[in-house]
């Protein structure tokens, strides 16, 4: 059976209208020339046939690289589990007594805000200058803090909590460093195909494109082949166009090709010169089609699985190597457990320490006041005194001026007759008394003095 021609092949012309007449004999030469050049596309199957063959190769090599990977990436998978486990329990380590070590801080910023507030009382709180009258200088409660004591009491909780953060920061360095490698296993096992059940994972046994590649690849060597001959029967028709236009022995080239060949075969010759770049092109979009499929679909699963294998055993590697960290890890761990219990049972008597030393300075605070009223009491009861002896004196006076004209109207009635030496005193004025307050200084505290620590006592 005779092969079709190119024009009917690729639909030319699909209503087999040609209107042109025959032409002169160089037109066939360059049908022929052009069928000859096309003949080249023989190296297009060639192509085809080296894909079809590495196809074949890259089958029988998946089948063994598959199940390799597939092992190895659920044993590595594993380990990194248990890694994964013992970073979170680390990780968990850390935040616990990162928790103890705020609320400890908290507990130390409260303690040192309340101090601090008590100090700024007995700063802003000044001594009232009738409690010492020979200082020029005024003086305030804090002048009477021992500013050394409470800087040692802060400094020893500071520097406990400093330990502990210094002792944290460490340790986090290391967890640092474990989530690093941590992070590096994971990236190497991220770069392997995934070993999930699911028919998406790439190392499931339906991912496997190349079958399917395969079966592609013939269908487009089978046209390929059919085009190839197709351009061959087109090549054979012009040779043998030629050989019988040169075997008519006529003058006129015009006149032998006519007579050589019928204007319909012409005509086909024509039709099927005109679709040869057609046929050419097709050829290219099937091998290129082929050379995608085998680069996207063939070469791209065996590198997958060839990195996988590959990756597999640098991780494999990267695991061993990492073993010998890991043993640093646990054993800092285990230090910074030891060091975190040791802050935390020398804090809290510190932390106690620091709060009795508040409690006695807002006592002192309070003390103050509580002496001020004390002062106003005393004020009070040598108010009182003062008054009895007032009205005692007085008293005495009226006493004193009553004795002083009997004694004069006893010396007008009697004296006369009485001789001076009878009685050395007879003639004395009447005994005066003087009354002196021995102690007690009491400071002249202001009215309004008195009553705002009397608010503060009693907490009004």
């Amino acid at each position: 059976m005779a092969s079709p021609s190119l024009a009917s092949s690729i639909n030319h012309n699909p209503r087999g209208v040609f209107t042109s007449s025959p032409r002169p004999e160089h037109d066939l030469t360059t049908f022929f020339l052009n069928a000859k050049r096309s003949l080249e596309s023989k190296d297009l199957i060639f192509r085809a046939a080296d894909l079809v063959n590495n196809t074949k190769a890259a089958l029988e090599n998946a089948a063994i690289l598959l199940p390799k990977c597939v092992y190895l990436r659920n044993a590595l998978e594993g380990q990194l589990a248990a890694v994964r486990s013992l970073n979170g329990a680390m990780t968990q380590t850390k935040r616990s007594f990162v928790g103890i070590v705020q609320n400890t801080r908290k507990e130390y910023e409260e303690a040192q805000t309340s101090l601090s507030n008590i100090l700024t009382s007995l700063r802003d709180t000044t001594l009232d200058p009738a409690f010492t009258p020979d200082r020029e200088e005024p003086r305030t409660l804090h002048d009477f803090v021992d500013d050394a004591g409470v800087e040692r009491h802060l400094g020893e909780v500071q520097s406990i909590v400093a330990r502990a953060d210094s002792s944290i920061n460490r340790y986090g360095e290391m967890l640092a460093a474990f989530d690093q490698d941590l992070a590096t296993l994971e990236a190497t096992l991220s770069k392997l195909p995934n070993t999930s059940p699911k028919p998406s994972s790439i190392l499931h046994p339906n991912q496997n494109p190349i079958p399917r590649s395969l079966s592609a690849l013939d269908h487009l060597t089978v046209n390929l082949v059919d085009s190839f001959e197709k351009l061959n029967h087109h090549y054979e028709q012009c040779v043998d166009a030629l050989r019988r236009t040169e075997a008519t022995p006529v003058q006129s080239s015009s006149v032998g090709l006519l007579q050589s060949l019928s204007p319909e075969e012409f005509r086909v010759l024509e039709s099927d010169a005109e679709a040869v770049e057609e046929v050419l092109e097709e050829m290219s979009h099937y091998l290129n089609e082929m050379e995608t499929i085998y680069a996207e679909e063939v070469q791209g699963h065996i590198s997958t699985l060839e990195a996988c294998h590959a990756d597999t055993g640098a991780a494999f590697t990267q695991f061993d190597d990492f073993q010998g960290n890991l043993g640093s890890y646990i054993v800092a761990t285990t230090e910074f457990e030891g060091a975190q219990k040791e802050y935390h049972s020398l804090i809290h008597p510190a932390l106690d320490r620091l709060a009795a030393l508040s409690d006695f300075y807002a006592g002192f605070a309070r003390a103050y006041d509580e002496m001020v009223v004390e002062v106003g009491r005393r004020m009070g009861i040598k108010s009182k005194m003062e008054g009895i002896m007032k009205k005692a004196l007085a008293e005495i006076e009226e006493l004193y001026e009553y004795d002083a004209q009997k004694r004069e109207e006893f010396k007008a009635e009697t004296g006369e007759f009485l001789p001076m030496d009878i009685w050395p005193g007879l003639m004395d004025s009447p005994m005066r008394y003087s009354v002196e307050a021995i102690g007690g200084d009491i400071p002249p505290l202001k009215k309004e003095v008195l009553s705002n620590a009397l608010r503060t006592v009693n907490g009004i």
